[in-house]
C-alpha cells in the first residue's frame, strides 16, 4: 500500500514551478493560485509533524484544500471559484488534493510501522472516514449546485459578475494598502512628536545658556566698571 501512494506521489514530482498562464488572467485567479500553492505546502508540513494518534482527528480543511475556505481566504465569493468559471483552478485543486491524500497515507503508515493498530483505533479511523465522506459529499453537492446556477446565467451577466469579483478583490487590496499607509503615517507622527519633544528640550537648554551668557555679561560689565573706577582712583592719586 505504501508503494501505491509513493508511486502516486512520483507522478507529481518534476512538475514545473512556472506560474500557468490562466493564473495571470486577473487578480482573483492569481490570488487563488498562489493561495492553493501556499496552502498545500502548509498542509504537507502539518502532516509531517502531526503525531499518529492525532492524524485521524484532523478536519478535512486541515488536510485538504476546500474551495469554500479558499474563497474566504482570498476575499471573494464561493461562486467566483466554480468549475464553469475557473476550470483550470478546480483541476489544480483536485490534483493537489490527490497529492495531499497520498502524503497523509504515507505519513500515517510510516508512523504506525512500529506497532499494529488496535481495534479501537481501526474503528475510530473507520468512523472518521465515514464523516469525511459525508462532509465531502455535502461540499460536492454545494459545488454542483453553484456550478449549475453559474452555467445558466448569460454571458453578459457572467462578465458583470467577473468584474464585480475583481473589483471586490481590488477593494480588499486597497484597504490593506490604506491600512499600511495609515500605520506608516502614525509612525511618522510619533517620530515627529519625538522630534518636537527633542526640539523643545533643545530650546529650553538654549534659554538656559542665554541666561547664563546674560549673567556673565552683566558680571563682566560690573567687573569692567570696578576696574575703570580703580584706574580713576589711581590716576587721581598720581
Amino acid at each position: 500500500m505504501d508503494d501505491f501512494f509513493s508511486n502516486l506521489l512520483e507522478q507529481f514530482e518534476g512538475k514545473t514551478d512556472t506560474t500557468p498562464e490562466w493564473a495571470s488572467r486577473n487578480a482573483v485567479s492569481k490570488s487563488a493560485y498562489e493561495a492553493v500553492i501556499k496552502k498545500a505546502q502548509e498542509i504537507e508540513e502539518r502532516l509531517k509533524i502531526t503525531p499518529r494518534d492525532l492524524m485521524d482527528k484532523l478536519l478535512v480543511a486541515e488536510k485538504q484544500i476546500v474551495v469554500a475556505e479558499l474563497a474566504k481566504e482570498i476575499g471573494c465569493s464561493r461562486a467566483a471559484l466554480v468549475k464553469s468559471r475557473r476550470p483550470e483552478l478546480i483541476e489544480l485543486i483536485d490534483k493537489t488534493n490527490v497529492k495531499l491524500s497520498a502524503h497523509f497515507e504515507i505519513n500515517a503508515q510510516r508512523k504506525s510501522r512500529d506497532r499494529k493498530p488496535r481495534k479501537d483505533e481501526l474503528e475510530a479511523r473507520c468512523d472518521q472516514l465515514k464523516k469525511e465522506v459525508e462532509e465531502l459529499r455535502k461540499l460536492k453537492i454545494g459545488s454542483l449546485i453553484e456550478d449549475f446556477f453559474s452555467s445558466n446565467i448569460s454571458e453578459e451577466q457572467r462578465r458583470l459578475v467577473n468584474k464585480l469579483e475583481v473589483a471586490q478583490h481590488d477593494l480588499k487590496e486597497y484597504k490593506e494598502k490604506s491600512f499600511n499607509q495609515n500605520e506608516t503615517i502614525r509612525s511618522l507622527m510619533k517620530q515627529t512628536d519625538v522630534s518636537r519633544t527633542q526640539l523643545q528640550a533643545v530650546k529650553v537648554e538654549l534659554d538656559v545658556i542665554k541666561e547664563q551668557l546674560n549673567s556673565e555679561k552683566m558680571q563682566n560689565e560690573v567687573l569692567a566698571r570696578r576696574i575703570e573706577h580703580l584706574l580713576h582712583q589711581l590716576n587721581a592719586k598720581s
